[in-house]
């Protein structure tokens, strides 16, 4: 039977995917992702083998020659916008909660059993209850609570990666800090007063995550539910990171604190668990201070 290490992953395509999965072939795995159209040609496009999703979600057969007991599936696949929650319920549900729905009921009628998600710090109030300040939340929450059945009525081992606001080199994501550094001369930025405390967490750090908790669920046999947190453990206020990001460009003038509004979901505090909730032998290396004037010189 085959030895090798196989990675199945959804979501693969995006940011954090992308990482992952450059992380996961340097560490000797087979990678397969699960996609519904083409994505963009990547320099290890050639590593990675494509199964496409769109019409019928996986043929059995087209897995039927890997090692069970060394397959792993990661499942990084949401649907997030900015743009009226309520007008894309209909892309969160499908994206959020149906997908990983029929990941488990695949797993389960070919006798996988071992996954990795990717959770939201959004999904959890202060206290780290599953709770949620959006339908992005909620709905990927809702996948949470079917993960954590399965696990203990299915016999899956599964666990639960919670990453908090990632950030690293060639991100293409409208994210503010992304706006910052590409922001051009005398344009004006306006921002919220920017008291909301979050953690910024250096995207190689949270894809050396994935591959230890990855390579430790393939030496664990018990079926249970962990959830771990991948955060950079240096939290502060947002104003407080944009500052530092302003030192480091000499942006003088062109942000406007207070100018904008705080969304009504605005998360002031979030659950920020100590290192107790790290996967074990896992740490973050990267400070904000240092990667990010990497990513502006």
């Amino acid at each position: 039977m085959n030895k090798i290490k196989t990675a199945i992953i959804t979501g693969g395509s995006g940011y954090i995917g992308k990482h992952v999965t450059k992380k996961l072939l340097q560490d000797g795995w087979q990678i397969i992702h699960l996609i519904r159209k083409k994505p963009k040609k990547e320099k290890f496009d050639n590593k990675i083998n494509y199964i496409n999703i769109k019409k019928k979600f996986i043929k059995p057969s087209l897995l039927k020659d890997l090692n069970k007991k060394k397959t792993i599936f990661i499942h990084l696949a949401s649907y997030q916008s900015s743009h009226e929650e309520v007008k894309n319920f209909k892309k969160y549900i499908d994206s959020n909660i149906i997908l990983g729905a029929k990941l488990l009921t695949f797993m389960y009628k070919n006798s996988f059993n071992k996954l990795i998600i990717a959770e939201s710090y959004w999904q959890f109030n202060q206290k780290g209850e599953l709770s949620g300040n959006s339908v992005y939340s909620q709905t990927k929450s809702c996948f949470s609570i079917l993960a954590k059945y399965f696990s203990a009525n299915y016999n899956f081992l599964i666990n639960c990666l919670v990453l908090y606001d990632v950030y690293g080199p060639d991100d293409n994501r409208k994210k503010i800090i992304n706006k910052i550094i590409n922001l051009k001369k005398n344009k004006i930025l306006k921002l919220t007063p920017g008291r909301q405390i979050i953690d910024y967490t250096f995207i190689d750090d949270v894809a050396k995550g994935f591959v230890i908790a990855a390579n430790k669920m393939l030496l664990n046999k018990k079926a249970k539910f962990i959830r771990n947190t991948i955060r950079s453990m240096h939290e502060r206020s947002f104003k407080n990171y944009i500052k530092i990001l302003e030192r480091n460009i000499n942006l003088k003038h062109t942000i406007k604190w207070g100018a904008k509004k705080y969304p009504k979901n605005q998360i002031f505090k979030p659950w920020l668990p100590n290192s107790t909730w790290h996967i074990k032998t896992w740490s973050p290396k990267y400070n904000f201070e240092h990667t990010i004037k990497k990513l502006i010189y």
